[in-house]
Formats: C-alpha cells, sequence, structure tokens
C-alpha cells in the first residue's frame, strides 16, 4: 500500500513520542531523505514536544510525602554525622550525590505510592495527545501550505487573464479601425488626392481617399516630423470659401506616418482642398499654428 505524504506528517509527529515501530519508523526515514517538506515537519515537532514540557501544570507533593523525605534526609545526616552509611544502603552508595539519590528515592516513591497502570495509562494518553496535536498541527501547516500557494496561482492566473482580456480588447479594436479603414478604400464613389508638404515639412506628404457614399476620409501621411511635446496634427476640410472644419487630430509614429479614418461632420459635403496643421493637443477650433500639408480635392 502506498503511504501517502498526509500519513508520512503523522508518523512524523508520532516519532517524536517513540510510538511507531521499527519498520515504519525506518520507512519514514528513508521517505525524509528526498522529503525536505517532512525533514522540516520533523524538527518543528521536536521543538513543539520540547516545549509541551513547560506547559504541564506544577504538581504539589503531599504532606506524607514531605514528612518522609525530611525524616529520610535527618536519618541520612545523623548517620553521616557518625562516619556510617545510611541504613540500607550499599558502600557503593556513599560515592553517589546526596541528590541524585534522593531524586531516586523520590523516583521511587512516587512508584509505590500510584499503581503501575495508572502511571502507563497517564504516559499514554499524554503521548498520544501529543501525537494528535502535532499531526492536527502538520495537517494544518500542510493544508495552508498548499491553499496559500494555490490562492497565489488563482491571482496570478487572474491577473494573466486580464492582461490578456485587455490585449484582446486592443487587437478587436485595432481590427475595426482597419476593416472601417478598408470600407473606405473598397467604396465604389472613392476618390484619391495627393496633399504634399508645406516649406516646414517639404518631405512630408499624404494620400486622401474621400468616399461620399461613407461620408468619411482616410488620410495616409507619411515623412511627418514627430510633433513636439504639448503638440499635435490636425487635419482641416477646406471650403471653397475657405472656410476651414476640423476633421480631427492625429499623432505620428517613429517612421513620420499615420493612417486615420475621419468622418465627415456635414453629409455630402464637398471641400476644395485639405490642410494638416500643428496645433496644442486637443486641437483649436481654427489653424493656429503653422501649415505643414496642404492639397487641391478634386471631385
Amino acid at each position: 500500500m502506498t503511504t501517502t505524504h498526509e500519513e508520512y506528517l503523522d508518523r512524523a509527529a508520532q516519532a517524536v513520542f517513540g510510538t511507531l515501530g521499527p519498520a515504519e519508523e525506518a520507512d519514514l526515514r528513508a521517505h525524509m531523505v528526498g522529503c525536505a517538506t517532512c525533514r522540516e515537519a520533523a524538527r518543528g515537532f521536536e521543538e513543539a514536544a520540547s516545549a509541551m514540557t513547560y506547559t504541564l501544570p506544577p504538581a504539589t507533593p503531599s504532606h506524607d510525602l514531605k514528612a518522609t523525605i525530611f525524616a529520610r534526609l535527618a536519618a541520612d545526616g545523623a548517620a553521616a554525622g557518625a562516619g556510617q552509611p545510611p541504613a540500607g544502603a550499599a558502600s557503593a552508595e556513599l560515592t553517589a550525590p546526596p541528590r541524585l539519590k534522593l531524586v531516586h528515592d523520590l523516583a521511587e516513591e512516587r512508584s509505590a505510592r500510584r499503581p503501575a497502570a495508572v502511571g502507563g495509562s497517564w504516559r499514554a494518553a499524554v503521548v498520544a495527545l501529543g501525537t494528535g496535536l502535532l499531526a492536527s498541527l502538520a495537517l494544518n501547516v500542510y493544508f495552508w501550505g498548499h491553499v496559500g500557494s494555490l490562492s497565489g496561482q488563482v491571482a496570478l492566473l487572474s491577473q494573466d487573464k486580464a492582461a490578456m482580456d485587455q490585449k484582446l480588447a486592443g487587437m478587436q479594436q485595432q481590427a475595426e479601425q482597419r476593416a472601417a479603414q478598408i470600407a473606405v478604400l473598397q467604396a465604389s464613389d472613392t476618390r484619391m488626392a495627393k496633399i504634399p508638404g508645406q516649406p516646414m515639412a517639404k518631405d512630408a506628404s499624404a494620400m486622401l481617399f474621400f468616399s461620399p457614399a461613407e461620408g468619411a476620409w482616410l488620410v495616409a501621411a507619411s515623412g511627418l516630423p514627430p510633433a513636439d511635446a504639448g503638440k499635435t496634427y490636425q487635419l482641416w476640410a477646406v471650403t471653397a470659401a475657405g472656410q476651414k472644419i476640423s476633421m480631427g487630430t492625429f499623432q505620428v509614429g517613429a517612421d513620420g506616418g499615420a493612417t486615420v479614418r475621419v468622418e465627415m461632420p456635414t453629409p455630402g459635403m464637398k471641400p476644395a482642398a485639405a490642410a494638416v496643421s500643428l496645433e496644442p493637443v486637443g486641437g483649436m477650433p481654427q489653424p493656429t499654428g503653422p501649415i505643414v500639408m496642404m492639397g487641391e480635392i478634386k471631385i
């Protein structure tokens, strides 16, 4: 039969009190060679068993026992003063320290006054109680250690799931943006215009795709320098009368490019030109910064 890890922890608790059989103890020692958890538990059980000694309530000797002790001490003292060993004591006992002899006599006295069966039952009860307490402690430590580990794993998995959900939402948003951009390109009424760069951004240019059916522009810009801190690019529709209507703001990547779809503010509007200016972040009602690109739209 295969011994479980919990059973080995229970055996480690019993081993402290010497209640394991030789075969079980040998099996436990072999298991602990490769199991750091059980080795740590066994050391903890030994320390706990040692500490239990100090938790036992103090016992007060009976009056008769005190009288017996003092009578024996008085007799031994009189015999020592006469140069004779105490009555009934062998000559070898003269070399033993009196305190050890007293401890030995007290042990015999207690054994004589208490039936052996009672003492054995009491010791067995203490061993059983201590083993049970230590085994319970071991199982609690083992269980809560695993619970804590599982809780940590669940927390990490929850964080991973949240990160994956956020990444998935971003990918879905990008897919929707790409689909909207492609819709402008695939519309049957799409027209195209080129928006060249102005002197301050002569290497910049943009391709503008306009679909009245979609009511939107698709602007693919390139060659624009990155906007300074606090600045952004703003796209404008310019009417034949010179009125400039904001079409939104955008930023460019490290390569100076950007592709954006912007909705027409007025259905059926037919602007005569398109322009891009550099404005404060958030955009402005009318251009306030330099015009970096501008071109005519022929529809």
